[in-house]
């Protein structure tokens, strides 16, 4: 009798444990699922706004970028601010860019670091001419005061 009692409880023991290991190992599986698809919206959204700008709103530009960027890079981005510099040519050629992400592939996730790859569509327009071509842009994320920031991106060659 004694034994019937130890197997009955013995098994119960089991089938909780067993029960409490496969919900961590979907919660954790859920939880990387929901992190990959909000890295992948960010990065949508931040490499529209980062790759396209356009003559007629130039001082747009970096106050558009910086919700998504690590203060490093923003003041790296705001020292080396190609756009606002060349202003009066891009407005002398009507210049204007338009980046489409396509396909978006997170190729490193580790707790304090993110790569992301996008596949983007990089239409140019100026006076006189269009061009067209596609482009891989390289995203890194850290973590900066409690949240994922961009610290660096760029096209890659």
């Amino acid at each position: 009798m004694i034994n019937k009692k130890i197997i009955i409880i013995s098994t119960i023991i089991a089938i909780i444990v067993i029960g409490l290991i496969v919900y961590i190992f979907l919660s954790r599986s859920a939880n990387r699922k929901q992190d990959e698809a909000t890295f992948k919206e960010i990065s949508s959204e931040f490499v529209e706004k980062w790759g396209s700008f356009s003559y007629k709103n130039t001082d747009q530009y970096l106050p558009n970028i910086k919700p998504y960027i690590t203060s490093e890079f923003y003041n790296e981005m705001e020292e080396h601010d190609i756009v606002a510099r060349a202003k009066e040519n891009l407005e002398m050629m009507k210049y204007e860019v338009k980046v489409t992400p396509e396909k978006i592939t997170i190729l490193k996730m580790e707790k304090d670091e993110t790569t992301v790859l996008i596949k983007v569509k990089r239409e140019e327009s100026f006076e006189g001419g269009q061009k067209e071509e596609n482009r891989e842009v390289i995203i890194e994320f850290i973590e900066e005061n409690g949240e994922n920031k961009i610290n660096n991106a760029e096209f890659k060659d």
